[in-house]
């Protein structure tokens, strides 16, 4: 696999027990929680999600030891009781650049790092040594403590949803959280934008829409604007929003100046501040008051499809956001974005309240403007089969698509979303499809077929030929002699490969002799060379869990220079898992039911598979199909496909990116 930024992590999930934030119906794992009463039948009543922490992790693993993080207070962290969490939370670290506990990231968190660099060694880059040092590593449960109390903001008390399947003892029942608040970027580097709070009552789910209106005219740097002063130039966007959210995204309308006061956006009122409610003007930035903001009424829907007034109803594009509750996105040196001075944003936020108590949604944008103006950062959103899963109840499935980049693209960055029967997401660079047999040039995944998943090629072997001009830089069938040169340059390690990447016929970023005789036989007889492509060395990425997809960074980044489609091509894959256990029974639990789908756009689910004991698994279109003996009534047809849609129990497939086009 190419050189990847942060692909230690994705060896951690690999290899870490996932927990799927959302498979549990509502109220599940009662029997651990408390509910501030000392009964505990499972072990240890704790206060908190962090209090477990305290006492399982710092405590039972001697780090309050005198000599190690107690009274000596070792490399200046005290994690005593009663002093840890105020040494950790946001605190710098002495052994990095990173924080301590960064609230929302984990993979900029020096604690988790270190910690999980003992579990997994070799799977994180640290100085130092990993911890706990000289002593047993944490567990895979304890590990992933950490990790959910970190990525839900690292609060100081209350319990982290999913946190109590992890420990051996009882927490209270969860609350909502509210993270801390995004600091935003100094004056003249950046600027922040606020998603007015939104409630979400408990045990819900929603989807929303709604309008602010912004105006940064005359606050930006001058070097930091487009040619014609319309919009500043930005290279990071940094996304912080409470757990409870699924995504948030920020649309804008290119080249379409909308009317705030447009009649089709209803009436605009105050969210947060000291006039809640209160009818306001979006285009006085200030009247609000202080903490308040002015928008249009949340209006709930599927992917805001269809929502604006006259043309904008169908042409606004995404400037920001992401798929999960924390975001940092760093563009290659060189590359931004324009983003408008002023005009109407539309958010579009999805969250998820499992608690028991009314929510507020919260969530703040950073934008850091771009110094270094070279390339505009294009973007992939490859979305065209993203209802494609449709796993039958009991099964599991395997889907594949693929994507063509523009010639002269440097891909930079990757990720994927799915929702929460997405297993597995895996990419390579190459077009690998079906040789033969009933699906004949379908895309499908070279490598790593489960036994419980079908075979997308039904025997037939998945493949990926390249028909390549070995050392042909420009892209015109012929390779000369100044491209030699620069094949010799490259095996040297005096050029850079992405000068000429068609060299590297094994794609494992370097040229080796026998790359140059290649490349020498095609300059003498002008044929082309057939090359298998290894899966192992074209797959570019991997994620295994959908609520912290992994952000794959490419240094340097995949050049794609081919004048042929097929060498432009990606293929993407994603397994999904309709409730299949780890033992392969039926999990009840994880499979889509009719019941628990909640009605979207495409309608409820149909249900084809029994749930009661004795019939799970079973055809079916009526519950009397499902009674265990003739006129029992005690059937319930109630398994479904899995289904596309929004909502956390359908499904979606969807391949995202960055990249530049170098001229």
């Amino acid at each position: 696999m190419p050189a990847v930024k942060r692909s230690a992590y994705a060896r951690i999930l690999i290899l870490a027990a996932t927990f799927v934030f959302l498979t549990a119906p509502t109220g599940a794992s009662t029997d651990a929680r408390t509910n501030g009463s000392d009964a505990c039948p499972s072990g240890e009543s704790f206060d908190g999600t962090f209090d477990a922490i305290q006492a399982l992790i710092f405590e039972n693993r001697s780090c309050t030891a005198g000599p190690c993080h107690g009274s000596s207070a070792s490399g200046g962290l005290d994690l005593r009781d009663g002093a840890s969490y105020a040494n950790l939370f946001d605190v710098p670290s002495q052994g990095s650049s990173l924080l301590l506990v960064h609230p929302g990231d984990r993979k900029r968190s020096y604690l988790y790092s270190k910690l999980a660099a003992a579990t997994f060694p070799g799977s994180v880059e640290i100085a130092g040594a990993p911890m706990p040092n000289g002593l047993a590593p944490l567990t895979l449960d304890e590990l992933d403590l950490l990790r959910l109390w970190i990525t839900s903001g690292a609060p100081e008390t209350g319990t982290v949803e999913g946190t109590e399947d992890l420990i051996d003892g009882c927490l209270p029942e969860p609350e909502p959280i509210t993270i801390e608040p995004l600091t935003p970027p100094a004056e003249g580097e950046g600027v922040q934008f606020v998603m007015p709070p939104w409630d979400l009552a408990a045990e819900d789910e929603d989807e929303v829409c709604f309008a602010t209106y912004y105006d940064f005219t005359g606050t930006i740097p001058e070097q930091f604007l487009n040619e014609d002063g319309t919009s500043f130039r930005f290279n990071v966007m940094e996304l912080r929003q409470d757990p409870q959210s699924h995504h948030l995204l920020l649309h804008y309308t290119p080249n379409l100046d909308l009317n705030p006061h447009d009649p089709a956006f209803g009436e605009w009122t105050c969210a947060g501040g000291p006039t809640p409610g209160q009818a306001c003007d979006p285009v006085d930035l200030g009247a609000c008051g202080n903490g308040g903001l002015c928008r249009t009424a949340p209006a709930s829907g599927a992917a805001c499809i269809g929502w604006g007034p006259g043309q904008a109803a169908s042409r606004w594009s995404q400037i920001g956001g992401a798929q999960q509750a924390i975001a940092l996105l760093p563009f290659s040196d060189g590359v931004y974005a324009d983003f408008p001075l002023k005009g109407v944003l539309r958010w579009n936020s999805h969250a998820f309240n499992l608690t028991k108590i009314d929510a507020e949604i919260n969530g703040r944008l950073n934008y850091t403007f771009a110094a270094n103006q070279q390339h505009l950062v294009r973007r992939i959103f490859n979305a065209n089969q993203i209802f494609k899963a449709n796993a039958a109840p009991f099964t599991t499935e395997e889907v594949c698509h693929s994507h063509v980049l523009p010639r002269g693209s440097r891909l930079f960055s990757l990720t994927s979303h799915t929702h929460q029967r997405g297993k597995r997401f895996r990419v390579w660079n190459g077009d690998f499809t079906c040789d033969g047999g009933p699906n004949a040039g379908q895309p499908c995944a070279p490598s790593e077929k489960l036994d419980d998943a079908p075979d997308l090629c039904a025997g037939a072997q998945c493949r990926s030929v390249r028909s390549l001009y070995v050392g042909d830089c420009n892209g015109d069938t012929e390779v000369g002699i100044n491209e030699l040169i620069t094949g010799v340059n490259i095996a040297l390690n005096i050029t850079p490969l992405d000068q000429c990447p068609d060299f590297d016929t094994n794609t494992d970023n370097r040229v080796a002799i026998g790359e140059l005789l290649r490349a020498i036989r095609t300059s003498l007889d002008g044929e082309p060379t057939e090359i298998d492509r290894d899966p192992e060395t074209t797959q570019i990425y991997a994620s295994f869990q959908y609520t912290d997809p992994l952000y794959a960074d490419y240094e340097p980044p995949l050049a794609f220079n081919s004048s042929d489609r097929l060498e432009r091509t990606l293929t993407f894959c994603s397994l999904y898992n309709n409730g299949v256990a780890d033992d392969g029974a039926a999990d009840l639990a994880s499979v889509t039911r009719r019941s628990k789908t909640p009605p979207n756009s495409f309608g409820p689910c149909r249900a084809v598979a029994c749930v009661n004991d004795g019939m799970v698994g079973e055809s079916c279109q009526t519950d009397r199909a499902c009674d265990s003996s003739p006129g029992a009534a005690d059937g319930w047809c109630d398994a479904c496909n899995i289904t596309g849609g929004v909502s956390t129990e359908n499904e979606m497939f969807i391949l995202i990116g960055l990249y530049w086009i170098e001229p």
